[in-house]
């Protein structure tokens, strides 16, 4: 009797419960490998993970945003998901505007046409002279893009947010000069060629991220809950506070029109320069001294 119960006990022991101590590796989502030891180990993750985590331990996370100026889905997501990230995770990650979007460039004629007509081209090259020549440009790019939003021309828009972001004048002085001239439409040709790195996917559509450098169709939808993917994919002991939020989004978004204070006094005075030189300078877009359209 006793030798049938011990031969049940190792049944039970080694056969029943290992059962449910076991993982069937081969079930386990892509996004959990690494999440436990256990699972790394006994699933054999445990190399790729921590080449992973090596390489990026307190390390920025590269993100890429592919845009493109009036477009009203790249502006709902550049005032909304990713000022909120800017705002909580500045320091945590590595924010690389690129304003070209769904632009076409022809070989032949070196003419870019954009989708939503000149405008948009013009934006995206003045876009492109602020991100190269402003030390935190997205402040600008968002300050700018909520007014074009509004209905605000790129003339009445770009010098409100020159002050809003505090631009010294040298900073405006360079990017007047890029704008006017042919270095702004090589910032444009430059864009152009970073959104043909779109790998191993290409870009569908504006909105678009690359993470890292990689551009995956299936990660697009990270764009909805952006702040706690970050959370996840960030290798350090100090994550910024928010990550330990219940809820990431909540409460977390600003409102436009409390974040951006319009001057009207500045502003009217803008209007009025504005209509008394519009007929010497219709095509040119200046943003510093006395006799500048802004």
């Amino acid at each position: 009797m006793k030798i049938f119960l011990f031969i049940i006990f190792l049944f039970f022991n080694f056969f029943v419960t290992d059962s449910y101590n076991s993982l069937d590796c081969a079930e386990i989502p892509p996004a959990l490998w690494c999440k436990n030891d256990k699972v790394k180990k006994e699933c054999g993750f445990d190399k790729l993970c921590n080449r992973y985590e090596r390489r990026m331990t307190n390390q920025t996370l590269k993100i890429t945003l592919l845009y493109e100026a009036l477009c009203p889905d790249c502006q709902e997501f550049i005032l909304g998901p990713l000022h909120d990230v800017y705002t909580h995770f500045e320091n945590y990650i590595d924010l690389e505007l690129v304003p070209f979007g769904n632009a076409k460039y022809d070989e032949k004629t070196k003419k870019i046409t954009c989708q939503h007509g000149e405008e948009e081209c013009k934006v995206n090259k003045y876009e492109g002279c602020a991100i190269n020549f402003l030390p935190k440009p997205f402040h600008f790019i968002f300050c700018l893009e909520s007014k074009l939003e509004k209905g605000y021309d790129l003339k009445k828009a770009a010098p409100t947010c020159l002050e809003y972001v505090k631009a010294d004048v040298h900073a405006i002085d360079l990017i007047t000069h890029c704008f006017n001239g042919e270095q702004g439409n090589k910032f444009q040709l430059a864009y152009f060629k970073r959104t043909l790195e779109a790998y191993p996917d290409e870009h569908e559509h504006v909105p678009w991220l690359y993470f890292n450098d990689i551009s995956l169709h299936s990660a697009q939808i990270y764009q909805s809950i952006l702040p706690q993917t970050i959370c996840q994919w960030l290798v350090t002991d100090n994550l910024p506070d928010v990550c330990y939020k219940e809820n990431i989004n909540e409460d977390d978004s600003i409102e436009i029109s409390d974040e951006i204070n319009d001057n009207e006094e500045y502003e009217e005075e803008t209007k009025k320069s504005t209509d008394t030189s519009e007929e010497d300078s219709k095509d040119e877009y200046r943003t510093s001294t006395e006799e500048d359209e802004y």
